[in-house]
């Protein structure tokens, strides 16, 4: 891989950054914008929730934490799950939940099986990644007289690591 190409995918992000910081003619960026207007709605959503009875706070506190329930402890669902199929919201819903942290307690919500289930699912994984037939599979090839050094550095760095899984998740 080239320098050009080990390059590319931060080249893409600092134009991306560039890109939404940006200033326009107002001296606001796009970034800008979107703070606004989330600013906007998290204002609004607070306004609505103020100015809703007792009784209809209760309902929708209910409404809200049943769904959560089903969707993250029932269903056992994605983030995306959650958001699409439980709440039967579109894709604008994505970057709200994100916002009002949702997503921050959806990932929280690990219990012991999802513990044991992720434990067990990395041991298969390391003990896979430490096998020499899947690190010839990886580098593209499974005919150890292949040229390795134009074709596998995958291989290399492997065998340089003793034969060990250098990207190794422990439980």
């Amino acid at each position: 891989m080239s320098s050009e190409q080990s390059d590319a995918p931060k080249q893409g992000i600092d134009r991306f950054l560039e890109a939404i910081n940006k200033k326009d003619e107002n001296g606001k960026s796009v970034s800008d914008y979107m703070q606004e207007s989330m600013g906007e709605f998290r204002k609004d959503a607070n306004s609505f929730w103020d100015n809703l009875s007792y009784e209809d706070r209760l309902k929708a506190f209910f409404a809200v934490c049943e769904r959560i329930h089903k969707g993250d402890l029932k269903d056992r669902g994605s983030y995306r799950y959650v958001l699409y199929q439980v709440f039967g919201f579109d894709m604008d819903a994505y970057t709200l939940g994100i916002e009002c942290g949702y997503l921050d307690i959806h990932n929280s919500i690990v219990t012991e099986e999802d513990r044991k289930f992720e434990d067990k699912r990395n041991q298969i994984a390391n003990e896979v990644m430490e096998s020499e037939q899947f690190m010839w599979l990886m580098a593209g090839s499974n005919h150890a007289q292949s040229n390795i050094a134009a074709l596998r550095p995958a291989y290399e760095a492997w065998i340089r690591a003793g034969g060990k899984n250098i990207l190794k998740k422990e439980p």
